[in-house]
């Protein structure tokens, strides 16, 4: 007997029909789509880019959905599969319906450059969230095929995305060891608690690390008591293990618990309601976790975990619970249509209250740190409805089409992918979708509804030759889009060891570089505000002093243009201007701090200064007053 063809005692697998023959462009359009969603939260670039977890992510996703939407009229006859049964086309309705929406919302922003591009730490904005649908419909659709009413299942796909989560688990495994050849440990290293250190891996953050894993861990679960050659199942055991290990590394409760949840739903499954037993598998690797969990956490290599929950016990929710009740006043401002894709920064400090200002003076609300809230505020009630509705597309019609018969032998896949999809669902409570996570969750509801187990006929197939100039050109725009962020990011990575080099030719070369090759979308203008500040103190007394703070003063101006935080960024205006000796325009943009952040103490503190320099003792005493109360910190 041959290994594909191997029993397992543990799980009664479905038999596998021979792959459907398809033509050779929908194969590489499979293929690329495969490979996006496997290999992009792997993406990392040092030296390169400034944001050298985000820009080769870009690159990745941007160039891959340029690449599908040039072949898809080839790979289009197969969404007639998807649209001939009613949850396909429910899908397909909300790929449409969310570029809609994230279109609308871009064009009634404030700042439409920076809804198009996102802000520079997540680029979450409508080109890149267009290139995460192109990709995950293109995966629905070339995925899983349907061969005389029989589902066949591409184990390619989830072999691929259990290899590369494996990776990825084991550099944050490395990472919290104090092993990491490519990033400095200070930026996931805290000196608080007894010292704590966070593995983000190659996703920049380990909350979005650990969300990534999450999803990642049941696709390699399902994939392990599925997939028709042990030793794949073998490797899919490895890497579920190594997924579930570095999700507790990480020690973020919001993946944790989704872990958890998603664990309990799929065991549910496995065991049919109790109609059957679980997969000995399933419940050897289960035990395994629940058994060496704790040992690690009391052992000595486990200190750092308790560091953390000794964290958690001091500093439960933090500020977030507070921010939640606040950004209901900032949804109802744009109920319909929202303020626009990544512009919550700058929004929400215009509305944010005295008492939360007042418990945490210095803290930057980047996202609301809630999926739900964030699509409310981006996109409206209708965004966040969308949302809800992506969710629920793998658990929606469970018996549609299904015909009457006697119980089929246990597939991992579905329940693998539900599983998936609650445990994005519980981590997405606590904290706001990075491209990543965004690309996991609708390719995870397209899978859904591809691999779906009806036996349903299958759907025209005629390509859509009408749509390829189309398709081109948004193909087109996407790759262009790519290469323009990746440009602007190399030329702001430049001009920074430009600065460390302090050679001012080089960094102004860089500088006009950074400023114009990114055509007006956001970049770095305020850092490189704060690097010119930092080369003319350091070059002195000189002429290319006084060039590089007549720089300082240029980025910072473009940079409440362009940035997300326009409050800091005239904040900076302010303090150059000051230190220019132009007191008139330093108070000016004190006083349009404050109007960006009403609250925030350092706007008044600022103003106070200046007025008390023109001897206006009277309101600088009530500015000093109200920045105190705002939490500012009497000076030493």
């Amino acid at each position: 007997m041959s290994e594909s063809s191997e029993p397992s005692r543990a799980v009664s697998r479905p038999p596998q029909s021979e792959p459907p023959q398809r033509p050779p462009a929908a194969r590489s359009a499979q293929r690329i789509a495969i490979a996006a969603l496997a290999g992009t939260p792997l993406a990392l670039l040092t030296g390169v880019f400034v944001s050298h977890d985000v820009i080769p992510k870009v690159i990745l996703l941007t160039s891959g959905a340029a690449f599908l939407l040039f072949l898809f009229p080839k790979w289009s006859p197969l969404m007639g599969d998807l649209w001939n049964q009613p949850r396909g086309r429910h899908f397909l309705g909300l790929v449409v319906v969310q570029c809609f929406s994230l279109s609308l919302s871009t064009l009634y922003s404030r700042q439409i450059p920076l809804s198009l591009a996102g802000t520079v730490w997540r680029r979450y904005g409508l080109i890149e969230q267009s290139a995460t649908l192109v990709i995950a419909t293109a995966l629905a659709c070339t995925a899983g095929a349907r061969r005389g009413g029989r589902m066949w299942v591409d184990h390619s796909l989830f072999r691929a995305v259990g290899v590369f989560g494996g990776l990825a688990s084991i550099y944050g495994t490395l990472q919290y060891l104090g092993i990491d050849p490519f990033l400095d440990r200070k930026l996931y290293a805290l000196k608080v608690f007894g010292g704590i250190a966070r593995p983000p891996s190659t996703m920049g953050q380990a909350i979005y690390f650990s969300s990534y894993l999450a999803p990642v861990l049941f696709m390699a679960v399902s994939s392990g008591l599925g997939d028709p050659v042990r030793l794949w199942r073998r490797v899919q055991a490895l890497a579920a293990l190594l997924c579930a290990s570095a999700i507790v590394l990480s020690a973020s409760r919001g993946a944790i618990a989704g872990a958890l949840a998603g664990a309990m739903l799929f065991g549910w499954r496995a065991s049919g309601g109790r109609k059957r037993a679980v997969p000995r598998q399933y419940a050897a690797i289960l035990a395994a976790i629940l058994v060496a969990a704790p040992i690690f956490v009391l052992s000595p290599a486990g200190e750092n975990l308790r560091n953390r929950m000794s964290q958690w016990r001091e500093d439960f929710g933090g500020s977030r619970f507070r921010m939640w009740r606040e950004c209901a006043f900032l949804i109802a401002q744009h109920p319909i249509l929202g303020e626009g894709p990544d512009r919550f920064a700058g929004e929400f400090r215009k509305i944010q209250s005295v008492d939360l200002s007042r418990r945490y003076p210095d803290f930057y609300y980047e996202t609301p740190h809630n999926t739900f809230i964030d699509a409310a505020c981006a996109q409206g009630i209708p965004g966040m409805l969308i949302l809800v509705a992506v969710f629920l597309l793998p658990w929606s019609g469970d018996r549609d089409g299904l015909p009457a018969e006697k119980p089929v032998a246990f597939d991992p896949v579905k329940p693998g992918l539900e599983a998936a999809m609650l445990a994005i669902l519980i981590s997405s409570i606590f904290t706001s979708f990075t491209l990543v996570e965004s690309l996991y969750l609708w390719s995870i509801a397209g899978l859904s509804v591809a691999f779906y187990p009806g036996a349903l006929k299958e759907g025209p197939r005629r390509e859509l030759r009408a749509a390829r100039i189309p398709a081109i050109a948004c193909g087109a725009i996407l790759l262009a889009a790519g290469a323009v962020l990746a440009a602007q990011d190399s030329a702001w990575a430049s001009f920074g060891r430009a600065v460390d080099a302090r050679d001012f030719a080089a960094t102004r070369k860089n500088w006009s570089k950074a400023v114009s090759s990114g055509l007006g979308l956001p970049g770095y203008e305020l850092w490189g505000s704060r690097r010119l500040a930092e080369l003319g103190l350091a070059l002195g007394d000189s002429r290319e002093s006084a060039l590089a703070w007549k720089l300082a003063a240029e980025s910072a101006a473009l940079a409440e243009k362009r940035s997300e935080d326009p409050a800091s960024s005239a904040y900076e205006s302010a303090v150059l201007a000051a230190a220019a000796g132009d007191l008139p325009r330093a108070e000016w943009k004190a006083r349009e701090t404050i109007r960006l952040a009403p609250n925030w103490y350092r706007g008044h503190l600022l103003l106070s200064q200046f007025l008390r320099m023109r001897n206006e003792y009277r309101e600088s005493t009530r500015e000093a007053v109200l920045s105190s109360s705002l939490g500012a910190r009497k000076q030493p």
